[in-house]
């Protein structure tokens, strides 16, 4: 476990190295909703490049200059799936059990915990809780979970130390679909 805090602290300090590529100017669209085609039109209207990525039967799609890490045998045995990583941008991709909770009490439980902004969306057709994770050094953590069939959950935890990037981590959001 020490080792999985060291790597997950390691990339936070890495945010800051590099300026944030994707974050030009851009023409102002709104999310209009969490669907893959409304995403599309806010990043063809951006003009963000990006790169599509899958995990665990889920593709979606990232703003471009991102690497996926290699993940440490203890990473993975602690659920992680993958991780992507710039210098001011990160996405951890995680399998979780929560002990065969419900969305509804991950929710309940989440708010109970004072994340900011804890809701229920429909991403691409699927339930899915989405929420801030307050941090002390202003760095923006964004999560959005969703229950598996088999009960376990699957977490999209997205990190930027730039306010520029707020709106970039919804459309990734709302790129999340199904693979089938």
């Amino acid at each position: 476990m020490k080792k999985v805090l060291a790597l997950f602290f390691a990339l936070v300090l890495c945010l800051p190295l590099s300026p944030a590529a994707f974050a030009a100017e851009e023409e102002e669209v709104e999310l209009a909703d969490y669907t893959y085609e409304s995403a599309k039109e806010v990043i063809a209207a951006a003009g963000w490049e990006g790169i599509s990525c899958s995990v665990a039967q889920r593709k979606f799609w990232l703003p471009a200059g991102l690497t996926r890490m290699e993940l440490t045998e203890e990473a993975k045995e602690a659920g992680y799936l993958a991780c992507y990583l710039s210098g001011d941008f990160m996405l951890s991709v995680a399998y979780l059990d929560y002990d065969g909770i419900s969305l509804e009490e991950y929710l309940d439980a989440v708010t109970e915990n004072g994340v900011r902004d804890p809701r229920m969306e429909e991403v691409n057709g699927v339930d899915t809780v989405i929420y801030d994770e307050p941090q002390k050094d202003g760095t923006i953590c964004r999560i959005a979970a969703t229950t598996e069939p088999d009960g376990q959950f699957l977490e999209f935890v997205f990190r930027t130390n730039s306010e520029k990037l707020d709106d970039l981590i919804y459309v990734c959001i709302a790129t999340i679909r199904s693979q089938s």
